[in-house]
């Protein structure tokens, strides 16, 4: 017994010291010194791409870089990210909010709200002075890497670092304030991954890309295509099941291709199980495309026919997929039928995927290849010197 109570007054003891003893203090967050490696890592490649000022301008200015950041100069960043800057000149329209009263800023916000990537708050109101959040840059670069649209914070954060981007540049919570050296550091981290990191690209050996790469592009993509042999080989966005290998010559619906679009976004699952209202008139609840083209339609990748129609059972044409996937990535806030080819090819994608013309049927092989191709492209892509 006396062994008993001697261990209880060790053990309250040693508690006590524990409860008395100073906590042990948080590790320091990256990315909040600007002379940190990888800050000037990230302010070198921001500034090879064009996005940031001179260095010698920026050096002067060492102290504001950890000041907070505010919404709209978040925007602004946002859309040179982007490559959106002569969209923003060309904007003529009114202002995009009740609170956005300076004339500059009103493209800069009214491109991004038009791509969903900036919302305003609970009243409508954007509050362009106030500091952009940790939380707001998270939902924002998740809109932008099109995410699920219904994401909470958290989730949006859980669905960015599974695309590769490591999310963590201060310590202070959703809600703290993000500084101008952490939304450069956390912009070249996003910048730096493929658009999913499904596409298998990168990691197909030496010899295979030296052959995919010398062949011409505009060529016919078939299940011979060397292209389309390498995607199907190294896995890719979309990975052969066991039994007998499909039709890759059988011409595709736009229902279909649109679903196919959804399944390296990680919504396919989600847009399958919807159960809600139709985004269009020939889309309606219990359609097997409903949900496909509900998801479609809140992201902006279909818009229908203008009447409220969408044909999930048209085939789908060359140009069509052009434009469903120059949408996916934000390519262009203005991309038409008439410039989806070029909205691509200025952002690092080969849209050609038959040599028969914009009208030409695609195909599943075509499918496959384009898909592939627009997820393995990266922000910096866009800005090549």
């Amino acid at each position: 017994m006396r062994r008993v109570v001697i261990w209880f007054l060790m053990l309250c003891l040693l508690l006590a010291a524990l409860s008395g003893a100073p906590a042990v203090e948080a590790e320091e967050c990256r990315a909040l010194d600007p002379k940190s490696e990888e800050f000037k890592e990230a302010f070198s490649a921001l500034w090879k791409a064009k996005l940031i000022c001179p260095y010698t301008e920026c050096e002067l200015a060492f102290d504001w870089f950890p000041l907070p950041e505010d919404r709209v100069s978040y925007a602004g960043w946002l859309v040179g990210v982007l490559g959106w800057k002569e969209a923003v000149q060309a904007y003529e329209g009114p202002a995009p909010f009740d609170d956005v009263n300076e004339p500059w800023a009103y493209g800069y916000i009214a491109v991004l709200k038009a791509a969903g990537i900036v919302q305003g708050d609970e009243t409508g109101h954007f509050r362009p002075r106030q500091p952009v959040t940790y939380g707001e840059a998270l939902l924002m670069l998740a809109r932008l890497f099109r995410l699920n649209p219904d994401f909470t914070v958290a989730e949006a954060e859980a669905g960015l670092q599974g695309l590769g981007i490591n999310t963590h540049v201060q310590c202070g919570g959703y809600d703290a304030p993000l500084t101008l050296a952490q939304s450069w550091v956390l912009a070249h981290r996003a910048m730096s991954v493929p658009f999913r990191p499904c596409s298998a690209r990168l990691k197909w050996p030496a010899e295979v890309r030296a052959e995919v790469r010398g062949t011409p592009s505009g060529q016919l993509i078939t299940e011979n295509h060397p292209e389309f042999k390498a995607v199907y080989a190294y896995g890719g966005c979309f990975v052969g099941g066991k039994g007998p290998p499909p039709d890759w010559a059988r011409r595709l619906n736009r229902g279909e291709f649109g679903l196919g679009l959804l399944r390296p976004l990680g919504i396919q699952q989600v847009a399958v199980d919807y159960t809600g209202e139709a985004a269009f008139q020939d889309t309606p609840p219990g359609l097997w495309s409903s949900g496909t083209t509900i998801y479609l339609h809140r992201l902006g990748i279909a818009r229908g026919d203008g009447q409220g129609n969408y044909k999930p059972t048209a085939t789908i044409t060359q140009v069509e997929a052009q434009l469903m996937v120059a949408r996916t990535l934000l390519a262009d806030p203005n991309v038409t039928l008439a410039n989806a080819a070029d909205a691509l090819y200025r952002i690092g994608v080969d849209p050609i995927i038959s040599d028969e013309g914009p009208a030409a049927p695609v195909t599943l092989a075509q499918a496959w290849v384009l898909i592939d191709r627009a997820m393995a492209v990266t922000l910096y892509g866009r800005h090549k010197r």
